[in-house]
């Protein structure tokens, strides 16, 4: 109570967040999880993070200063798991406001059994748009387990709709990036000295790819449209040097007709940065293109934001996706885009305005929209420069960050779900 008799509410706690990750490798998910923490750690979130012993995200983890816990995590009926959590969870919990987030598909099982009649809050976020199946697993897990499931995009909450889960319990919130992660200080300089690198001129059409090498990303359909707009970029070629020398010979040159396929002046170049199961398969495929050196493989790299700035467009020919973070990277570096229509990336990709959509698997569409922005690059460079405001419509980490703590805060007014 103040001198003058007013009464103010007491501060209130923030309430404790036990992260629960059970991949052991590092994607784009896990990418979330960490711009997640470090935000939570600026506003004042008390948080510890559950991931599978050696797992990367534990090496990360340790090396940012979180408080990381192990916890092997084998499969979805790991009832070993399901108890080494429990006792985790109630430990780390102590009887405190708290919220068990849970990050992936294994950890949502595992961590909201091992949830059960705790009075945690408990909340997962889904991130694949691939159909939630109906039974009683499905309704038990969310209507019984779950406070709330987060969707990272319109379609994946779509998908949640469909398998029944109750509107009020889902939340959408996107997955978001960090422009400054993604943009150089000098682009033209970065683009020309990566090209350099590359071995790759200046005037070349460069198609960059940065995905995990796994068959849902549709890496072969690229591939094979690519091919397409090689051979087109060759007659094309073909076409104009035969009407220059058409034009000359009506001023009675010498010069000869060509009948065979020549060199375009402008080359299709594509670079493809990720590794995976099916890396080796896209190689061979790239091997046998017609022109199997306009193709060129990096491996995983760390230098993203260099390799978007020697990039005139990023190429997402997935046949799934959540929400796909590798377009929002290249919006946020003011690259354009071409992606499929599916899931998230139908959302976050605004069609004519931050790059072209073509349906999935669609060889011949992908075809046209490569060959589309590499004979208009006025129009490639303006479906670039919009991507930067794009993200500012609910794409950016602080935005994500604050959605997430508004959410934990309302979940800690709540009770906790109740068996019927």
């Amino acid at each position: 109570m103040s001198a003058g008799g007013t009464c103010y509410p007491a501060p209130v706690k923030r309430p404790r967040i036990i992260h629960v990750d059970a991949e052991r490798g590092f994607s784009g998910g896990e990418v979330q999880v960490f711009h997640l923490m470090r935000g939570l750690r600026e506003l004042g979130f008390e948080q510890h993070l559950v991931v599978p012993p050696g797992s990367r995200a534990s090496e990360a983890g340790r090396k940012e200063g979180f408080d990381v816990i192990e916890v092997a995590m084998r499969n979805n009926m790991d009832l070993g798991a399901v108890l080494a959590l429990r006792k985790t969870f109630r430990r780390l919990s102590d009887g405190n406001p708290a919220v068990v987030h849970l990050h992936t598909g294994r950890a949502t099982w595992l961590g909201a059994l091992g949830t059960a009649g705790l009075g945690l809050q408990v909340l997962s976020t889904r991130r694949m748009d691939r159909r939630v199946k109906r039974g009683l697993g499905t309704r038990f897990l969310y209507r019984k387990l779950l406070n709330r499931v987060v969707a990272i995009s319109g379609p994946v909450r779509d998908c949640l709709l469909e398998a029944g889960v109750e509107a009020e319990r889902i939340e959408l919130i996107y997955s978001s990036v960090l422009p400054e992660e993604v943009t150089c200080e000098d682009r033209a300089a970065t683009r020309t000295q990566m090209r350099s690198e590359l071995d790759i001129p200046e005037q070349d059409f460069v198609c960059l790819v940065l995905a995990r090498l796994h068959a849902r990303k549709g890496i072969d359909v690229l591939l094979r449209a690519v091919e397409a707009v090689a051979n087109e970029a060759g007659l094309e070629a073909l076409r104009r040097r035969n009407l220059r020398a058409s034009k000359s010979a009506r001023k009675q040159s010498k010069t000869t007709i060509h009948s065979e396929r020549i060199a375009p002046e402008q080359l299709l170049r594509v670079v493809i940065a990720g590794d995976g199961p099916e890396r080796d398969a896209l190689e061979e495929q790239a091997r046998h293109l017609t022109t199997p050196d306009i193709v060129t493989f990096l491996g995983l790299r760390t230098d993203k934001a260099a390799l978007l700035a020697m990039a005139d467009v990023l190429v997402v020919p997935s046949h799934q996706e959540g929400l796909g973070v590798a377009a929002l990277e290249a919006m946020g570096a003011g690259v354009a885009v071409i992606a499929s229509r599916v899931g998230g990336l139908s959302e976050a990709v605004e069609e004519g305005r931050t790059g072209l959509l073509v349906e999935p698997g669609n060889v011949e569409g992908l075809a046209k929209a490569i060959w589309d922005l590499s004979m208009d690059r006025n129009l490639c460079r303006k479906l670039g420069a919009s991507g930067p405001g794009r993200l500012g419509e609910g794409y950016l980490v602080p935005q994500m960050v604050a959605a997430y703590a508004e959410l934990y805060e309302k979940l800690c007014g709540a009770s906790p779900p109740q068996s019927e």
